[in-house]
């Protein structure tokens, strides 16, 4: 008798063992892909240059006596001034984020950006980057866009580096430059290199890895790029310039990408039908663009807006780039408040970006109230801060919406309200 009750007990606790781990496994499964009509790869342009004034490392901070000092603010507003009427703090930008100004590397953060690109129907992200110079904010450019790359396996998203070459000359023009400029590029190039390129995750185009540059601005001739490309040995990228950029890289360029101008749709018919190009082509559309520069006290502003009438011109950007032969677009941006052109859910936009993005790339089984609740799982985060037991909770929430298990999600949460 004593051996059956044990024997009883054994086969009980491997019952338990057994469904624990099920529920597990169905809690933290691996994230989902999600289906939508759209076959072509959509990507969005990303900036990690936020801070507050906790984290900043500027060094003008100290001289501007403002800590905030950088994107939020230019040279005109300080984040610590509180409009008593709306909460808002004062930053540089004509919007808003839903979640007030905030530091890139912030993990409740990057959680919350990854999570609403995912259910937006976003397949990757494509890092606006720095030198690895380590002077003016370079480090902590560096130092962001590791942080949010190291957490985009976890939902599921690619990731590929837009390279900003011309920040080396602009190193080189404050005489901070550590060695002379062909040097610095290589040493970023390899940095690109061994972080980077070699991540399951990261984005190939004909078995090479992509690599994008914002011009090139300051290295424009084809035996410079040749140089700068020597430390990939046989394993070259598949190199992108900006539109109409690449004879400045010659034979190393790959392709083009479009980019965001003041002839708006007649530039981009240019471009996707009539510009002859042997590249590869890259599609971009944007929600808008209204910069804050002249009032942030960064020069003149360019001169020219796009007005964003609602969605109206994501629609027009995106149909267009959509109805193209182009296989990839890049989405610009998600968090360029200072140029307006943000994905990012706003004061003054909501969730409208993107739930438009749902729609137009026929995202399945989603819709913005899943969108929405990514911002109540944010909300939640800062509220139940420093409570375990529930940020265990959290972190089940999030992995369920990783996996596409909104509903389940949804009660998670719901349940801490």
């Amino acid at each position: 008798m004593k051996k059956s009750i044990i024997l009883i007990s054994f086969l009980l606790s491997l019952f338990v063992f057994s469904c624990t781990t099920k529920t597990q496994q169905v809690e933290f499964a691996a994230p989902v892909a999600v289906e939508k009509e759209e076959s072509k790869k959509i990507y969005v342009h990303m900036m990690t240059w936020f801070w507050t004034d906790e984290d900043n490392i500027h060094p003008e901070k100290v001289e501007k006596n403002n800590p905030w000092f950088g994107h939020w603010t230019m040279d005109t507003k300080n984040p610590n001034i509180i409009d008593p009427v709306t909460g808002q703090r004062q930053i540089a930008a004509y919007y808003y984020p839903l979640t007030g100004p905030y530091d890139s590397k912030d993990k409740n953060i990057i959680e919350y950006q990854l999570l609403l690109m995912k259910l937006a129907g976003i397949d990757g992200i494509i890092f606006n980057t720095s030198t690895t110079n380590p002077e003016w904010d370079f480090p902590a450019l560096v130092s962001a866009t590791d942080s949010i790359a190291g957490m985009t396996q976890q939902f599921g998203l690619d990731i590929a580096i837009m390279y900003e070459s011309q920040h080396v000359r602009d190193a080189e023009r404050r005489g901070e430059l550590h060695k002379d400029p062909m040097t610095t590029a290589k040493q970023d190039m390899i940095y690109y290199r061994d972080r980077y390129f070699g991540e399951p995750n990261y984005i190939h185009v004909s078995g090479r890895p992509i690599l994008l540059d914002f011009g090139p601005q300051y290295f424009q001739t084809e035996d410079q790029w040749t140089e700068i490309f020597s430390v990939f040995g046989d394993n070259q990228p598949a190199f992108y310039a900006l539109n109409y950029h690449s004879h400045y890289a010659g034979k190393n360029t790959y392709g083009e990408y479009a980019w965001i101008w003041k002839d708006y749709l007649d530039g981009l018919r240019h471009f996707y039908n009539y510009y002859e190009f042997a590249g590869d082509k890259m599609g971009v559309a944007y929600p808008g663009f209204v910069d804050f520069y002249k009032e942030g006290g960064w020069g003149e502003g360019l001169g020219w807006s796009i007005p964003h009438r609602g969605d109206t011109t994501l629609v027009e950007t995106l149909q267009l780039a959509l109805a193209s032969d182009v296989d990839m677009i890049q989405l610009a941006t998600w968090n360029d408040y200072g140029e307006g052109t943000m994905f990012e859910p706003t004061v003054e936009f909501g969730f409208t970006f993107l739930a438009t993005l749902q729609k137009e790339l026929g995202v399945k089984n989603l819709n913005e109230r899943d969108l929405e609740l990514v911002f109540d799982l944010y909300q939640a985060r800062v509220k139940f801060k420093g409570n375990a037991e529930v940020q265990q909770n959290l972190d089940k929430a999030s992995a369920l919406m990783a996996a596409l298990k909104t509903g389940e999600a949804r009660k998670i949460i719901e349940s801490l309200k």
